[in-house]
């Protein structure tokens, strides 16, 4: 059984893995225990990777994002604004839902600012239009920013058409 778990923040990709054998009477139950050996050994790796402060630091706190976003393409690129704002030291994706995304952030910035600062992050990328905010929950909705239109066609390039004689 082999497990990836990758990172929002700056940390690696972390991969797991583990290997057991088991035997019963029947396959079956032999499989199942194999199978329960694996997981547990797996989850406890996991679990290990995931063992870090409880609690954000003094100036940090957790902010509550949630997104609405039809695309999902969008989800990566708010990630990556995050990702890119300084003040922000982790993020977490804790609910989705369709149309709806939850994440957790632990920042230095309010609700609002944390909005204002992806916003700034995704110009151009995708339209951001802040919802209501409070100091730890902020509400937006993400829309991928729409493609520019196509180049106009080019006048044919040639002779000046002949004009007409006047009698």
């Amino acid at each position: 059984m082999a497990v990836r778990l990758l990172a929002v923040g700056p940390a690696p990709a972390a991969d797991r893995g583990a290997e057991a054998r088991a035997f019963s009477d029947g396959k079956e139950l032999a499989h199942a225990e194999c199978l329960a050996r694996a997981a547990g050994d797996v989850a406890r790796q996991i679990a290990a990777g995931l063992a870090g402060p409880a609690l954000p630091g003094r100036d940090m706190r957790a902010v509550s994002l949630d997104l609405d976003l039809i695309e999902p393409a969008a989800l990566p690129l708010v990630l990556q604004a995050l990702k890119k704002v300084g003040s922000v030291s982790s993020a977490e994706v804790r609910r989705v839902t369709v149309g709806h995304v939850e994440i957790r952030a632990i920042t230095r910035l309010a609700g609002p600012a944390l909005v204002s600062a992806i916003a700034r992050e995704l110009t151009g990328v995708a339209d951001v239009t802040p919802g209501q905010a409070v100091a730890d929950r902020a509400a937006l909705q993400v829309r991928l920013a729409a493609p520019p239109p196509p180049p106009a066609p080019a006048a044919p390039v040639g002779p000046p058409a002949p004009t007409p004689a006047t009698p």
